[in-house]
């Protein structure tokens, strides 16, 4: 299903409502999880704070995660972007809000590159977990299930040791050979007709997923 007439974040959260309130209610019990992709513009604060503030909805579905694709190559023409006074800069939003963030087209940038990015994420947000990928290539279970907004998992995580980010990387190189042919075929269909050496029109997009 699709929302073309306006800003996911503002002039069609109601469309959205009643949209998530309509699946409920024919669906109910026949599917897992609900994705909603927004367009690289899209802040994801209102989203998020919509689905509080709705009971109707809140009671059935429950805010899962927010993972967050970066455009290696140009994420940090965004980023760095200077706003006008009052206005947010949505590419840092999107990744200060995210629960994981994929970091994809690491093929068309050198390693220092990567790296230094993933400084400029880490400064943003040094909880979110952090996957390289080509293509958009993750493992499904990467982005879903995330367990976000559960506040035990939030506990937890925050009185763990930091994580190692070189023992990360090792372990999704490892990680990305096996299961790289499990993405969703929609993810890789997206993912990769945007990579095809075209400078796409969002560098990060953001992706709210809930679960009934």
């Amino acid at each position: 299903m699709m929302l073309n007439n306006g800003c996911l974040c503002c002039t069609v959260r109601g469309d959205l409502v009643r949209m998530i309130s309509e699946l409920v209610d024919k669906k109910k019990g026949k599917f897992d999880h609900l994705v909603i992709e927004t367009t690289g513009l899209a802040n994801p604060a209102p989203i998020i704070q919509t689905f509080y503030a709705e009971d109707t909805v809140f009671n059935d579905v429950k805010l899962d995660g927010v993972v967050t694709l970066v455009d290696s190559k140009h994420a940090r023409l965004h980023l760095d972007e200077v706003k006008p006074k009052g206005i947010v800069n949505e590419a840092v939003q999107q990744i200060a809000y995210a629960d994981r963030i994929i970091i994809n087209k690491t093929d068309l940038v050198s390693e220092p590159e990567v790296s230094s990015l993933v400084e400029r994420i880490r400064s943003i947000n040094r909880m979110a977990n952090l996957k390289r990928a080509q293509y958009g290539k993750v493992d499904l279970d990467y982005v879903l299930g995330i367990g976000g907004f559960d506040l035990e998992r939030i506990e937890s995580a925050v009185t763990e040791e930091p994580h190692d980010e070189h023992e990360h990387e090792h372990e999704h190189k490892h990680e990305h050979e096996h299961h790289h042919d499990h993405a969703h075929d929609h993810d890789h269909d997206h993912h990769h007709h945007d990579h095809d050496h075209k400078h796409g029109e969002h560098s990060i997009i953001c992706v709210v997923i809930y679960k009934s």
